[in-house]
């Protein structure tokens, strides 16, 4: 058995639930025209390795430039990680919107992301035919990994 710590997403897609997916992006298109961003939590026992993502909890963003820049707000961070705590979920990714810009990492994504070991991170933004786009990506030691995921149904 795997500790969550040590899943190594590369391997396999990310699985999301239908519903946490069209949560996050309902999240997204909520705060336009600024930046959204969350958790992204598994139920199941704690040292396995997660197998669904099946929740996107809203963190309010209190960037003092929400347009372009996300801050996770440090009450919601605090009440959502202990929501996922006392659930017995786990914390696997974070998400942000890109409003304005395609759905990769920025630079200020770069300095701003945690090197939280194997944590996703997923970025939403707008695509070709306007319908939001996400992508996941997991932060290495010099640069952002790409993911891919899967939408179970």
């Amino acid at each position: 058995m795997r500790h969550a710590n040590e899943w190594n997403a590369a391997l396999e897609p990310v699985r999301i639930a239908a519903t946490a997916y069209a949560d996050m992006l309902e999240q997204c298109r909520a705060a336009l025209p600024y930046e959204a961003c969350g958790l992204l939590a598994a139920s199941g026992s704690h040292g396995e390795a997660p197998g669904l993502i099946d929740r996107a909890l809203p963190v309010r963003n209190c960037s003092r430039t929400p347009q372009t820049a996300f801050r996770f707000a440090p009450e919601d961070w605090i009440r959502q990680t202990y929501a996922i705590r006392s659930q017995g979920w786990q914390l696997v990714g974070l998400y942000h919107s890109h409003p304005l810009a395609a759905p990769r990492p920025s630079t200020a994504d770069w300095l701003g992301w945690p090197e939280a070991g194997s944590l996703t991170c997923w970025i939403i933004g707008p695509s070709a035919d306007e319908a939001p786009e996400a992508r996941v990506y997991r932060r290495g030691p010099n640069a952002f990994e790409p993911i891919p995921f899967a939408v179970a149904r």
